[in-house]
């Protein structure tokens, strides 16, 4: 019976640490997706071209309704978006990429 019952836990230990991985996995991917949208925000809201965002230009993104629904879908509150921008800028009056990315998955609380 002893042996029965260890080889039962073996197995239930074995596929709980594979649920975990597979959990730690999904997290990974989750994180991935969730910044390539950044990315793909920040390169819309980058009118200059030059890699960074200025207030006025992540202001004017700001106004497409699409854009807006969109942060909203990544549960980033448009409504706040100077409160964000702020937050985010290093104080040159301009957010990078990096800066945007970072801050958005830390304020997701990843």
């Amino acid at each position: 019976f002893k042996i029965i019952t260890a080889l039962f836990l073996k197995d239930t230990v074995a596929v709980a640490a594979q649920d975990a991985e597979s959990t730690i996995h999904e997290k990974i991917k989750e994180k991935a997706r969730f910044a390539e949208k950044l990315v793909a925000i920040f390169a819309e809201a980058d009118s200059s071209g030059d890699g960074c965002v200025t207030w006025a230009e992540f202001k004017e993104l700001l106004e497409d309704e699409t854009a807006r629904a969109y942060l909203a879908s990544l549960e980033i509150d448009p409504t706040s978006a100077k409160f964000l921008f702020d937050l985010l800028d290093d104080g040159d009056g301009s957010i990078s990429a990096q800066e945007f990315v970072d801050g958005a998955l830390r304020l997701k609380g990843q």
